[in-house]
């Protein structure tokens, strides 16, 4: 609209005042410098375009990403219900046949679901379910290395220990924590050396225990 307004003066111009090299000379310098900044805005208005698609895109795949972050940390832990059914026993061998089967369960999410999923999110998906198949393992193996303390450690503490090793796992599933660095690729274990260390030591003080009531005996 503006340049054919411009091109509509700079044919009156011509009509009334004739042939002019100074009028022609700045209506072509105006015509020029609105047809660049008519191309500045288009491609600006479509970068922006662009830019806010992708992270309205980025906002929805990472939504997506957390909400099944969660589901998995649900489906990992045994919660205080299952660990307090029962008041003078801890049901270890239930919980670790349970826990056995939602491995198979996630083995086949990975193998017969998420394989053919179409999404961006997809690898995140498959590394979130592999992260949480190793957390259920070492829920596993805490579980069993409980169930061979001594008889002298009470079922309370025993039903205790679980719980406060098990929210060393809960808290790997918390924002930047080590399910972000094995999705990312950073590493390599779904539990570190460290806290693998931190829960031995944490069962192990009821094993030195059970040493010492022995050699006392």
């Amino acid at each position: 609209m503006v340049a054919q307004s411009l091109l509509g003066i700079k044919h009156l111009y011509k009509i009334k005042i004739g042939h002019n090299n100074m009028v022609d000379n700045f209506l072509k310098y105006i015509l020029e410098a609105h047809l660049i900044t008519s191309i500045v805005i288009s491609v600006f208005a479509s970068l922006l375009t662009v830019y806010f698609k992708n992270r309205s895109r980025n906002k929805q795949q990472k939504k997506a990403l957390s909400s099944f972050k969660n589901t998995m940390k649900n489906i990992m832990e045994i919660t205080s219900d299952e660990i307090n059914k029962h008041e003078d026993i801890i049901p270890i061998k239930g919980l670790k046949k349970r826990s056995t089967k939602k491995v198979g369960r996630l083995n086949y999410l990975i193998t017969n679901e998420l394989s053919y999923l179409k999404s961006d999110n997809t690898f995140n998906f498959i590394r979130t379910v592999e992260f949480t198949k190793s957390i259920i393992k070492e829920q596993i193996s805490i579980l069993d290395r409980i169930d061979h303390l001594n008889d002298s450690v009470t079922v309370e503490t025993k039903k205790q220990l679980f719980i406060d090793c098990q929210q060393i796992l809960l808290e790997k599933y918390n924002d930047k924590s080590d399910l972000d660095s094995y999705i990312n690729l950073k590493v390599d274990e779904a539990v570190s050396k460290e806290d693998s260390k931190k829960i031995r030591k944490m069962i192990n003080i009821y094993h030195d225990t059970d040493v010492k009531k022995h050699i006392q005996k």
